[in-house]
């Protein structure tokens, strides 16, 4: 197991999920941007780190097949023991998402991150993850990305996080990548503090 690993499944094994501090009951923002993909392009999702997220059901509730993938075995197991889905509607995976990807599952309709890809702080790491959505994504597929703004924290969960713009998300994806819908948002914690994201969505057009 890797530090990284362990870090998680530390975080998660000794945490109750409403005291985490990117807890959301019901991930509102998210939910509305996936508004502006369409039906038939969200019948496969892969979520690059879903943690303990509310956001699994809502998308099982919703009819779509997850890729649930996370660096951490204790969020996959509690995420398995809290959701209500069919045998076939979920692919597990334990991965860390800055290497090189398992893809021997299907390929998705709509890569799903919310505050993953900020946790990698290397630029290998980075084009990793680059590389591993372009593997796993179809074409004309979405990705959708969630993270820290410019003038967000610096560090989340006692890591050190990197920052992005609009303009650094489509630098590290290319051109390839068409820009859909972009907005901010501060998103207030449990323990009350405010934390700037960007939230992005965007076409995969190779």
């Amino acid at each position: 197991m890797t530090s990284r690993a362990a870090h998680w499944d530390r975080i998660f094994s000794t945490s109750e999920d409403e005291t985490l501090g990117w807890y959301e009951n019901y991930p509102e923002q998210t939910l509305e941007l996936l508004q502006s993909v369409p039906k038939e392009s969200k019948n496969r999702v892969f979520l690059s780190g879903a943690g303990t997220s509310t956001l699994v059901q809502n998308l099982l509730d919703d009819g779509h097949e997850l890729v649930i993938n996370d660096i951490s075995q204790q969020a996959l197991d509690k995420t398995a023991s809290n959701i209500k889905a069919s045998q076939d509607q979920v692919c597990w995976l334990n991965q860390d998402i800055g290497l090189p990807i398992d893809g021997s599952f299907e390929k998705v309709d709509l890569w799903l991150d919310r505050a993953v890809l900020h946790f990698l702080t290397q630029r290998e790491q980075i084009e990793q993850y680059v590389l591993n959505v372009r593997q796993c994504l179809k074409p004309d597929g979405y990705l959708m990305l969630a993270e820290f703004a410019e003038n967000g924290a610096e560090k989340c969960a006692g890591l050190p996080v990197h920052r992005y713009s609009l303009n650094l998300m489509q630098q590290y994806f290319g051109q390839d990548f068409e820009l859909i819908k972009t907005f901010n948002y501060d998103y207030v914690a449990p323990h009350g503090g405010t934390r700037p994201y960007i939230y992005a969505l965007f076409q995969y057009r190779p």
